[in-house]
């Protein structure tokens, strides 16, 4: 029986599903479930935890594990901590506004990368972590239904649609940053905001208006600043572009999507507005990270990364030896999207959409790259534009090269114009082939030069280098094979279609010739999507052991503090609702990175504060008493000095601190000075901040316990500090106490201070003053009284209000539209 007529069969039934407009979406949605098989079939979950049990203690006492990727710790350090505390007060009726775990108290919601408000958040709701895998899952998933979308509107190939949809949503960037959640979810948006423009420019509905709103909205509160200022130019460009014509309806379509951002911004504004205040209070304006590594600006040996993913090695498999860090500047985008590029340089037919994409990828790559340009945006420091790396353009570029992709492929296909395509991926095979050559005889040179004795020492200082050093050539011409091998198949492939004596059946061979192209795309970059991105179980997602079990269960409010070692690294006690003086985040308040510098340096310095807020070595400090660190958890080494042991930091031991638990790397230690949480003060003083910070440098006699310095006065002459004050409720936003005075006391909340923090006495606004720097102060009559405090920034106030005030003239708008009928 011949195969002929059933392989003909199904070609011709497949070829007739795929005219469904409905098919490319279920096709995507198969794929992409098909890569993350390792969430929707063994529920693993997209998370680095395995680097967390594996590096730090307590938990690497109980788990023994390979990492897979040592290098995106910022993804449970950070991001999936703020959300879940977010969803969690969301939970409890209350707004996200702030964080009581680090930093001694810290905005939240102002905080603009945790994403509070971002919609898909409530993906977080679903049991387990289930709902962190699907939150990961839904960007990919978004950004390649988006770009599909968008595609619809020019590309009338199913394959070349489908290709650049994965071309965008796994490539570069966007399968590096995947875990973090932020900035892919917040360019996925991007086709749809260039969709809605596209849509409301042909037609005027207002559904389109609404749309190009919604998809915005989602943008901005995605939660990164730096690409969605990226994509907000980009739609704006976009904006202008489509609307370039000297007339009088186009005039008006640029007044309306003048008015959508306006609309969306007041609809953001609860974001938006906390968010600018916080950071132009925040150690960003001082932080200069990025001029450490040249402003995080590629170099010309970046580019191999946009076609050979593990050129220059790769972080999973410890050899990696580009520049800056491979999450920060992989491009990849495929080895088969080399020769589409090509062709859409050579071959693609011009017109307005493809020169709009042309120029941007070209201007996404010229501000990425290292060059005099890019030197001189970012050394003028344009704020949003140039506050992090450069290199984070790649995902405008790899927008940019997906669109071109599609509009090569769906050129080829329709006018069957394969020859041109097989000469792109000849150059390209011929370029890949010029690599290995030139490694292969690199590395023999340099091996038979260094094999002369004469030659030896002079090479030594050289071959130590890096870029120079002969065995890591070997692993770039290695992972040039991948590449290479590719080409070969699809030019072998292409060969035997030829020179196949079934004429008759050139176009169905064709057919199958662009699938399987478009599969080697899908499958190069699946490979590295999967390589990169570690799943794990979910039991080892932020575990319960014994050690931490016995801070959980101690009573009262206090702080715990660390050894700076391999113990609980900044933010991971948010997990286990674990109060601490300690954080990460690049946009925590300015005042306590100085607070932080001085315990300690001894020095209230601005300059040199990091994103990383601990504490290095001073654990024996009545700062600490008065910040109520009750407890402290320090490793136990051996002898010389690792982990385990049975000996403690000579520091903790001249701290006289308790011994009150040892486990085998991890000990707990009490404090038996620290004071409660909230405390009367037997003695005050009002001075400036400035005479604060110097008597605090200086007088090395003075002792916090006894007495507070108040930023402003409270019209008290004399405190007794004698009274009875106990903590009733302590939730984020609120906290309750009840207190017994004979007289006039000042009241001191070991809290960060904060403008958004208000207070009443039994229900009477009073006066909130700073204490010793940072904390918070009030006067509390004599007798017995109920005190709240509770936090509800002004700028978020208005801004709830703008955007409430916003989404009911929208709705009022969209009824007056649908019953005109112009929706």
């Amino acid at each position: 029986m011949s195969l002929r007529p059933i392989i003909n069969n199904l070609l011709d039934k497949l070829t007739a599903y795929t005219k469904l407009p409905i098919f490319p979406v279920i096709l995507l949605i198969f794929i992409i479930t098909g890569i993350y098989y390792k969430l929707v079939i063994f529920g693993k979950i997209p998370l680095p935890a395995d680097l967390l049990v594996a590096s730090y203690s307590p938990w690497f006492d109980y788990y023994k594990l390979p990492v897979q990727n040592p290098l995106i710790s910022d993804a449970f350090s950070q991001f999936f901590l703020w959300k879940h505390l977010a969803v969690d007060i969301f939970k409890s009726g209350n707004w996200p506004l702030w964080n009581p775990y680090s930093f001694m108290g810290t905005p939240l919601l102002a905080t603009y990368h945790s994403a509070t408000l971002y919609p898909p958040n409530l993906l977080l709701l679903l049991p387990k972590y289930w709902g962190w895998g699907l939150f990961i899952f839904s960007q990919t998933l978004i950004a390649a239904l988006t770009l599909n979308l968008l595609l619809s509107l020019w590309v009338k190939s199913t394959l070349a649609r489908i290709a650049g949809s994965i071309i965008f949503a796994l490539g570069g960037l966007m399968t590096t940053w995947l875990e973090l959640g932020t900035a892919g979810h917040a360019i996925a948006w991007l086709p749809l905001i260039i969709y809605s423009i596209e849509k409301f420019s042909q037609t005027t509905k207002f559904r389109f208006f609404l749309l190009l709103i919604f998809s915005m909205v989602l943008l901005f509160l995605a939660g990164n600043a730096q690409i969605t200022t990226f994509s907000f130019f980009i739609a704006l460009l976009y904006g202008l572009f489509c609307n370039f014509k000297v007339s009088k309806i186009s005039h008006l379509n640029l007044i309306y999507l003048l008015l959508a951002f306006i609309l969306m911004a007041a609809l953001v504004s609860p974001q938006l507005l906390p968010s600018f205040e916080l950071t132009s209070k925040s150690i960003r304006i001082n932080e200069g990270y990025i001029g450490e590594f040249n402003y995080g600006l590629l170099t010309t040996k970046d580019a191999f990364k946009f076609f050979m993913a593990d050129f220059w090695g790769n972080p999973v498999t410890r050899n990696y030896w580009g520049f800056l860090n491979y999450a920060e500047t992989s491009g990849f985008v495929g080895s088969l999207t080399l020769p589409l590029l090509l062709f859409s340089l050579v071959y693609l037919k011009k017109n307005v959409k493809v020169a709009f994409f042309l120029l941007l990828c070209l201007t996404s790559l010229i501000l990425s790259f290292d060059n005099p340009i890019s030197q001189f945006l970012y050394r003028t420091e344009i704020p949003l534009l140039t506050s992090s790396y450069a290199s984070r353009m790649l995902f405008v570029s790899v927008f940019s090269i997906s669109i071109l992709a599609a509009f090569s492929l769906n050129q080829i296909i329709l006018r069957k114009q394969e020859g041109k395509l097989i000469k792109t991926v000849i150059w390209s095979w011929a370029a890949v082939i010029g690599c290995l050559l030139g490694l292969l005889l690199t590395y023999y040179q340099f091996n038979q030069i260094y094999k002369s004795s004469y030659a030896k020492d002079v090479l030594a200082t050289y071959l130590s280098r890096s870029d120079l050093n002969v065995p890591l050539l070997i692993i770039s011409a290695k992972n040039s094979l991948p590449a290479f091998i590719q080409y070969s198949l699809v030019l072998l492939i292409f060969l035997i279609i030829k020179i196949s004596p079934l004429k008759k059946f050139d176009e169905k061979k064709l057919k199958f010739f662009y699938i399987l192209f478009t599969l080697f795309i899908i499958l190069d970059l699946s490979r590295y999507f999967l390589k990169f991105n570690p799943f794990v179980d979910q039991n080892i997602i932020f575990p319960e052991v014994s050690e931490i079990k016995i801070l959980q269960e101690k009573e009262g409010v206090f702080r715990v503090g660390r050894e700076h070692a391999e113990i609980l690294p900044p933010n991971t006690w948010i997990a286990y609702n674990l109060q601490t003086y300690e954080g990460y985040d690049p946009l925590y308040l300015l005042e306590y990175g100085e607070f932080m510098n001085f315990l300690n340096l001894g020095k209230f310095e601005t300059g040199g504060t990091s994103r990383y807020a601990e504490l290095s070595s001073n654990y024996k400090s009545p700062y600490l008493d008065i910040a109520n660190v009750r407890y402290f958890i320090a490793t136990l080494r051996d002898s010389t000095k690792r982990i385990p042991g049975e000996h403690l930091d000579s520091k903790f031991t001249k701290a006289n601190y308790k011994l009150i638990y040892k486990g085998r790397s991890f000990a707990l230690l009490e404090n038996p000075n620290a004071l409660e949480r909230a405390y009367f003060t037997p003695s005050i003083e009002f001075l400036k901040e400035k005479q604060v910070k110097k008597v605090f440098e200086e007088d090395k006699e003075h002792d916090p316990r006894k007495k507070v310095f108040l930023s402003e006065s409270l019209n008290l002459d004399k405190v007794t500090g004698k009274g009875i004050v106990k903590i009733v409720d302590y939730s984020p936003n609120k906290i309750k106490l009840q207190t017994s005075t004979q007289q006039s006391e000042v009241l001191v909340l070991a809290d960060k201070f904060d403008d958004g923090w208000e207070v009443t006495v039994d229900g009477n606004p009073t006066k909130i003053v700073k204490a010793n720097l940072i904390f918070r102060a009030i006067k509390v009559p004599p007798g017995k009284h109920n005190i709240e405090f509770y936090y509800w920034p002004k700028s978020f106030d208005i801004g709830l209000k703008l955007s409430t005030f916003t989404i009911i003239l929208l709705i009022s708008s969209t009824l007056i539209f649908l019953k005109l009928k112009r929706f």
